[in-house]
């Protein structure tokens, strides 16, 4: 009974929120599952953005997300035998319209939309195009690569103290490349998905 009266003290209470007109400020890490058609493996993902408030509901946020991982195309020391995967990077900076639909609640669901660009680099020796896939059966796009991209999914934010909130957002994350991308694999298009987790202040 004290459980139930003290989860409902706290869905009805206001918080502390940032305001119509209000600046946002959040940093986070999380992690990038990339699409499997992809020649470069799921990795972690740092992320930062700042937001302007429209409003009690509506913010407009510019967001950059780094992550650092392997790639799946491996490389052969001189007598031919496997010997690693190349490391990348990527930078995805973009632009969203996130809704808060709750603002008044500790716990707040969010949903945003936008898009941007992402740019992918392997740290090859040499650039690792190929215009036939390789012998691990992967047709690598050129590198290093520029994209747009376009995302989308829900979110919240959990009041902590002040003006301190726990963020968590998820993406799908579409990228799609020119016609001049296309290899042997398919056209340069994938769908990966981002769950980042922060602070906002």
């Amino acid at each position: 009974m004290f459980s139930s009266l003290l989860a409902l003290g706290l869905l009805s209470s206001p918080t502390a929120q940032a305001a119509g007109g209000d600046l946002l400020f959040s940093a986070g890490g999380g992690w990038i599952w990339m699409d499997q058609a992809e020649d470069l493996d799921s990795t972690w993902g740092a992320s930062v953005r700042l937001g302007q408030g429209i409003g009690d509901h509506f913010f407009i946020e510019a967001q950059t997300t780094y992550g650092q991982g392997r790639s799946r195309i491996s490389w052969l020391d001189a007598s031919g035998v496997e010997a690693g995967n190349y490391i990348y990077h990527t930078y995805s900076p973009r632009i969203e319209a996130l809704v808060n639909l709750a603002p008044d609640f500790p716990l707040q669901p969010t949903f945003g939309v936008g898009g941007g660009a992402i740019y992918k680099e392997v740290w090859a020796d040499r650039n690792v195009t190929e215009i036939a896939p390789n012998w691990e059966e992967f047709g690598n796009h050129k590198n290093p690569d520029f994209d747009v991209l376009f995302s989308a999914g829900p979110g919240f934010f959990l009041h902590l103290f002040g003006p301190i909130n726990l963020r968590t957002d998820f993406r799908y994350l579409m990228t799609i490349g020119g016609d001049s991308e296309v290899t042997a694999n398919g056209p340069d298009t994938y769908s990966h998905w981002e769950l980042i987790s922060g602070l906002t202040f």
